[in-house]
């Protein structure tokens, strides 16, 4: 398979992202071939790697793959073991992820981390690598929504900039242009057989792409726009109507809180008190996306749209 034989490692984080979304997708529906689908992938984190991004995609169809049915791929995973040595998949597996999701690019990759995280912590499953891991969890996904705070700030103020750029258009089209300069004709169909070449061409396109994303990434350092995959692949998690991260994190706190008071301690028991502090504005911008979600789904039914002012400013949060 692509996966398993050696295509190249590009080829495989294309062919990792299509595994990614066709779980997202199916989700609740091809139970019974997660343990085939996660074959190739388990199987590829454990040989040697060259490109990170190979990586990231690795770990994300494992994680697309939690999401789907945590405690199917718990079990899966404790019963994956390295070829060489007679040790579970899952201590690496978690290590891996929570150091590799800090370099994860763009809005879906982290999205999909803190909705991962975010089910690991109400798996009835725990073994002991989540165990192990389990004080780091909560201070990853509070850098990670951070990030997706700034991320979507990025992402409002480029739309911004392109409904203007759109009625500047839009207003110059309503200037009469003036005339140009005649050109020679022969001229004319020079430049338009030359345009055609590069359109035509897919080395050109490749490279042009390749600079526009040099220049993106020149003014964004911290990665925070699309990546060129979540661009060309679209699942439901990417509908902010469907499922939000901020919303998915609060709920999951204050459920463990409630119910399991002792996994909540461990959870818990890393924080800082300057990470804890950062929950309340966390918590706030979810009760902030929560309304304007209704609120958006009440304008769609053609409900009429109220405007929401009262938005607590400080929720509780302590260790029982």
């Amino acid at each position: 398979t692509m996966l398993t034989d050696d295509p190249g490692e590009d080829p495989q984080t294309y062919a990792c992202k299509l595994l990614e979304v066709m779980l997202l997708e199916c989700k609740g529906r091809i139970d019974q071939y997660i343990p085939s689908v996660l074959e190739g992938p388990l199987a590829r984190l454990t040989k040697n790697i060259m490109d990170p991004d190979l990586r990231y995609a690795l770990v994300l169809v494992v994680v697309a793959a939690l999401y789907s049915n945590s405690n199917l791929v718990m079990e899966l995973l404790e019963k994956t073991s390295f070829p060489s040595a007679n040790e579970a998949i899952t201590a690496q597996f978690f290590t891996s992820w929570l150091r590799d999701c800090q370099n994860f690019e763009g809005i879906h990759d982290r999205k999909m981390s803190v909705l991962g995280l975010c089910t690991v912590l109400q798996s009835p499953i725990k073994p002991p690598a989540v165990l192990n891991n389990a004080p780091h969890i909560i201070p990853m996904i509070i850098h990670q929504l951070e990030l997706l705070v700034e991320a979507y700030k990025k992402e409002a103020e480029e739309d911004n900039e392109d409904d203007d750029d759109d009625d500047s258009k839009t207003g110059e089209g309503e200037v009469e242009e003036e005339e140009e300069p005649e050109q020679e004709e022969e001229d004319g169909e020079l430049d338009d057989e030359e345009d055609d070449k590069k359109q035509r061409n897919p080395l050109l396109k490749l490279v042009n792409k390749m600079a526009e994303e040099d220049d993106d990434e020149d003014d964004d350092p911290l990665c925070l726009s699309q990546t060129i995959l979540e661009i060309d692949y679209q699942t439901n998690i990417d509908d902010k109507d469907l499922v939000d991260e901020f919303c998915v994190f609060k709920d999951t706190l204050q459920t463990l809180e409630a119910t399991d008071g002792e996994w909540f301690r461990v959870i818990t028991s890393a924080l800082t008190p300057e990470l804890t502090a950062k929950l309340q504005p966390l918590f706030i911008t979810a009760e902030q996306r929560r309304a304007a979600m209704d609120a958006r789904k009440r304008e769609t039914a053609g409900g009429y749209c109220f405007t929401v002012t009262a938005i607590p400013n400080a929720f509780t949060f302590h260790s029982p």
